[in-house]
């Protein structure tokens, strides 16, 4: 379960940052939980520098990229 666990967060993250970002931005404005945004968001941040560190001692320079990418989409919706 250890080993696998970085795997599902990322995925999980993704999953939750695709639906919910596609909703803020194409979604009526009046609908957005502003706290809810604010939730995700730092959650998504605190998960995805737990699965780098993770992945960065497993060596999966693939997923790595889609992780960092990831990453940096939540932190620049963030700024």
């Amino acid at each position: 379960m250890k080993d696998f666990k970085p795997y599902y967060e990322l995925w999980t993250t993704i999953d939750e940052w695709n639906k919910s970002h596609e909703s803020w931005v194409n979604g009526p404005f009046e609908e957005i939980n502003s706290a809810g945004v604010e939730e995700l968001v730092e959650r998504g941040q605190k998960t995805m520098n737990l699965v780098l560190r993770a992945l960065r001692e497993k060596e999966v320079p693939g997923i790595l990229k889609i992780c960092e990418g990831l990453k940096s989409e939540v932190t620049d919706f963030s700024v």
